[in-house]
């Protein structure tokens, strides 16, 4: 099992449902209200699109969301790991999800990380940036390398 990290701004919904079907993940939305201005990253939205590959796990929000990134505070992380540890029972790996463009500076790398110091786990932080790499070198021809 492996926790990855995301922050879903530049990302669509068919990119991340092939990076849970090719990783057996689930998605878990860490924001405290999951809601966003824009409405694809609602929770409505994401549970019809992902079924039950998409958990929102409030407890792991970050009380100080609007402040900076030394003032996170995470809602309630014994409560938050107790739920996620039924999921990652089942052996499926996880993507913890929120808004933050920047793991740098975001509540999740936090979370991730004291995840996997009490599991044992590898951290991996996806961004699109790498998506779009392994796009265009998929796509370069014998020509376009000249």
């Amino acid at each position: 099992m492996t926790i990855y990290t995301l922050g879903y701004c530049g990302w669509k919904h068919d990119e991340i449902e092939n990076i849970l079907a090719a990783r057996d993940a689930v998605l878990v939305d860490v924001r405290m209200t999951p809601r966003s201005r824009a409405p694809m990253w609602n929770v409505g939205v994401l549970q019809r699109r992902f079924g039950d590959r998409y958990v929102c796990v409030s407890e792991f929000g970050n009380r100080n969301y609007k402040g900076t990134f030394e003032q996170i505070e995470i809602v309630d992380f014994n409560g938050g790991e107790n739920r996620l540890r039924e999921l990652a029972g089942t052996g499926k790996s996880v993507v913890l999800m929120c808004g933050c463009t920047d793991v740098n500076v975001c509540h999740r790398k936090i979370l991730a990380e004291m995840l996997s110091e009490l599991w044992g786990t590898d951290v991996i932080h996806l961004t699109h940036d790498e998506l779009d790499t392994k796009k265009k070198a998929s796509t370069q021809t014998l020509f376009s390398l000249l």
